[in-house]
């Protein structure tokens, strides 16, 4: 039987979206589609390899002629070794999951030691999930987008607090990380960032804002913590679907709606922009983002930015040649921005 196998275009996505270069299924060794075929009720007919998504892994829709089929993720050491660890973090953390409207659950994973030309073992792992009906919202976000998804994320903050594991780290591991950007602005000596007077007059007070953001965000709400449009499907009914819970963790229930917020600032939806949003209004009105206090949604805003303007300075990372451009042009928007409207 022939397999209709097709990619989706990668040209259609804005600058903004995050998208990495992914291998397509046909590179995947024999035993991982072996492995895919056999949880699937027929031949395989059709696959689609998908983009989006800062991994240099296997993204595709993997079809029977019946219509059952499989969203399908892979990815090996070779390419990237800290993309192994975070899919095993995805297998881990997703089998997990309480079964809940709105999260995508894995339906099967498995581990592969599979020999190269060279006679080398190179680790491999896979993971199968429902195939949904849906598409990523766009970029820029529309407002219908915009509040359904953070209409998910209240509903989701109410459902997963209290957390339903709490042997994974609590957010007050990794906040000097994600929001301790502006310390380390400060204590650099070569950053253009610096040479900026709008953050040079302000960096005292944000650093301030940043260590009360540190000291707020850890909670009992189990927080997906990477929520972009490229980790979320809305299907043709118009429901959200949170997907890629590899990065979940414990922490405060509004991290997760201001934090999507951030990326809706990143692909220009704020009417100041160009975009259909008010960015303030909805963060000040939407039940989700209005029980973080207005310091701080405006101080996680400017972190991040921060946080992805030094990761952008970084050197390449292994098989994600667009993340670091990806990530300057993030934080430019979102500094312009909290230069726009202030910093609360």
């Amino acid at each position: 039987m022939s397999i209709d196998q097709t990619s989706s275009a990668q040209s259609t996505l804005p600058a903004s979206y995050a998208a990495g270069v992914r291998i397509p299924y046909a590179q995947l060794p024999a035993e991982v589609r072996d492995w895919v075929a056999d949880q699937l009720p027929g031949p395989v007919s059709e696959i689609i390899d998908r983009r989006g998504g800062f991994s240099p892994g296997v993204a595709a829709t993997v079809q029977t002629a019946s219509g059952d089929g499989l969203f399908v993720k892979a990815v090996t050491a070779a390419i990237n070794a800290d993309s192994l660890r975070i899919y095993r973090n995805e297998r881990d953390r997703g089998l997990r999951l309480p079964r809940l409207p709105g999260i995508l659950k894995p339906t099967g994973a498995k581990e592969f030691g599979v020999h190269d030309r060279t006679g080398t073992e190179q680790a491999w792992i896979a993971i199968t999930f429902p195939l949904l009906d849906g598409t990523p919202p766009a970029h820029p976000w529309s407002r219908a987008d915009a509040v359904r998804c953070l209409d998910l994320c209240l509903r989701l903050s109410q459902q997963l607090t209290p957390a339903p594991w709490t042997d994974e780290p609590g957010a007050t591991e990794t906040m000097v990380d994600m929001f301790g950007g502006w310390q380390r602005l400060a204590d650099a000596d070569d950053d253009p960032w610096l040479d900026d007077p709008w953050i040079t007059e302000r960096l005292d007070e944000l650093i301030m804002v940043e260590q009360e953001l540190q000291a707020a965000l850890p909670g009992d709400t189990l927080c997906h913590f990477d929520l972009r449009a490229d980790n979320i499907m809305i299907t043709s009914s118009g429901e959200p679907w949170f997907v890629d819970w590899a990065h979940a963790r414990r922490a405060v229930g509004w991290l997760d709606p201001v934090f999507l917020v951030t990326d809706m600032i990143a692909s220009g939806a704020d009417r100041g922009d160009g975009g259909e949003l008010d960015i303030v209004e909805l963060l000040a009105t939407h039940p989700a983002c209005a029980a973080a206090p207005e310091r701080l949604r405006f101080g996680l805003i400017g972190s991040w930015a921060v946080f992805l303007h030094s990761a952008s300075r970084r050197p390449a990372s292994p098989g994600l040649p667009t993340i670091r451009t990806w990530q300057q042009l993030s934080a430019d928007a979102m500094l312009r921005f909290v230069r726009r409207v202030g910093t609360g």
